[in-house]
Order: C-alpha cells, then sequence, then structure tokens
C-alpha cells in the first residue's frame, strides 16, 4: 500500500475511534464527583439492622457494569439493583423457592445534586413474593 493511502486509513480510523468514544461518553448516565452530581451508595458499611448492601445494574433499563457507588446528574432515574442478602433475620421460614415479584428489584428515584443516597435491601420476612424491599434508607447533604 502507498504511505498515502496508509495514512488515510488511520486518520479514519482514529476519527472513527474517537467519535465512538465520544457517544459512549454522551450516553454514559455517570458524572464526576462534585458538587453538581448526586452520590448514589448501595454499601451499607456496618449492617443497619435489616439492611442489605445492594449493586446496580441497570440504570433506566440499560444495563452497566455493576457497581456500588457512582455520581449522576440531578434528574429522575429507575435503578436495577441486585441485593447480597447473607442470612437475613426473619427469613427462615422462607427457605426454598420463593416467588418473586417482578419490580422487586427497581426503584425509582429523583436525586438532587450536593446530596448522597444510600440505597439498600430491606429484608422483611412477611410476604414470600417480596423477601425484601429496595429503598434509599438515608439521604445526607454531600460536604464538596
Amino acid at each position: 500500500m502507498h504511505k498515502k493511502a496508509t495514512d488515510v486509513i488511520r486518520i479514519c480510523a482514529a476519527a472513527g475511534l474517537l467519535l465512538l468514544t465520544g457517544l459512549v461518553a454522551a450516553a454514559s448516565p455517570f458524572a464526576r464527583p462534585g458538587p453538581d452530581a448526586a452520590a448514589i451508595f448501595g454499601v451499607v458499611g456496618q449492617q443497619k439492622g435489616d439492611v442489605h448492601p445492594v449493586t446496580v445494574v441497570a440504570i433506566n433499563g440499560r444495563e452497566i457494569v455493576p457497581r456500588d457507588t457512582f455520581w449522576v446528574e440531578p434528574g429522575h432515574y429507575t435503578f436495577r439493583v441486585r441485593p447480597a442478602i447473607v442470612n437475613p433475620r426473619g427469613l427462615k421460614a422462607m427457605r426454598g423457592r420463593t416467588r418473586q415479584a417482578s419490580d422487586l428489584n427497581i426503584i425509582e428515584l429523583d436525586v438532587e445534586a450536593g446530596k448522597t443516597y444510600y440505597l439498600g435491601a430491606r429484608t422483611t420476612g412477611e410476604d414470600r413474593s417480596r423477601p425484601y424491599s429496595v429503598e434509599v434508607y438515608r439521604i445526607v447533604d454531600t460536604d464538596h
């Protein structure tokens, strides 16, 4: 191949890669940490009663690399989570198969900039079809 043709191919490939990177970044639901973003935490730290950690696996119907901590722009979001429930109190009688409601791992949330939202799965042990509920168990102002 001629040097000019090789250079043109390289330039076109680089431009295409740059365009693709820009499209992926534009479609990303994530934001940089800061006062203009909201923090989402699925980690509990020390166990808070019957609240268990969750990992977010989809945002607004779009699957993501699972994560338990991230920042988003203010707005309305639908998060699908995967709870990490180990040895829940009150669920011993619920061993075996349990039917799960289709919306069990979904939470809709309006988030504001400058706030941290802590998500968790609270075990109830009262209903076989809903052994836990996903909820925001704490909201705090973020210190930046």
